[in-house]
């Protein structure tokens, strides 16, 4: 599906993609549904337009998944999700809310150089292995509401590296 323009709403929902996805560059027009969905090996999605609201709560990605440079215009939902490897959303746009709620990950996990435009809430997360923000970039608009669950965080109220922005600059 690399650079497939899916101009409506997809259903993915409790799909199993046996070996390598790839989405890379993909534009989905309307809401994505990927909730349940199973990834058996690497998932790609770099690069790709989330037009509407992007649903991968409860998803399993049994390797890695890379979001890198990602764009969701909409809500991101990773509710619950398992990433049993790398996962990485390096430079990354979240334009609205972004849930990673109970998501569990198991190797490293990098937000590096990403941009939350919207909350973002890691309420009940589970880091196995690192997590990095060096970079990411935060609205202060919303600087109380931000759930950061068992995340470190700063003296500035982030987590190592990342930075508040104003939306007006």
């Amino acid at each position: 599906f690399t650079d497939f323009a899916f101009k409506s709403t997809v259903n993915f929902r409790g799909a199993t993609f046996e070996d390598v996805a790839s989405f890379d560059r993909a534009t989905f027009g309307g809401g994505a549904f990927f909730d349940g969905a199973t990834f058996g090996g690497w998932a790609f999605f770099d690069g790709a337009t989330f037009g509407g609201w992007a649903f991968f709560d409860g998803a399993t990605f049994r390797g890695g998944a890379s979001f890198d440079d990602a764009t969701f215009r909409g809500v991101a939902f990773f509710r619950g999700a398992t990433f049993g490897g790398w996962a990485s959303f390096d430079d990354a746009t979240f334009g609205g809310w972004a849930f990673f709620d109970d998501a569990t990950f198991r190797g490293g996990a990098s937000f590096d150089g990403a941009t939350f435009e919207g909350v973002a809430s890691f309420v009940g997360a589970t880091f196995e292995g690192w997590v990095s923000f060096d970079g990411a970039r935060f609205n202060r608009k919303f600087k109380k509401d931000y759930e950061w669950g068992p995340i470190p965080l700063q003296d500035n109220g982030l987590p190592k590296g990342a930075e508040w922005f104003d939306p007006s600059v």
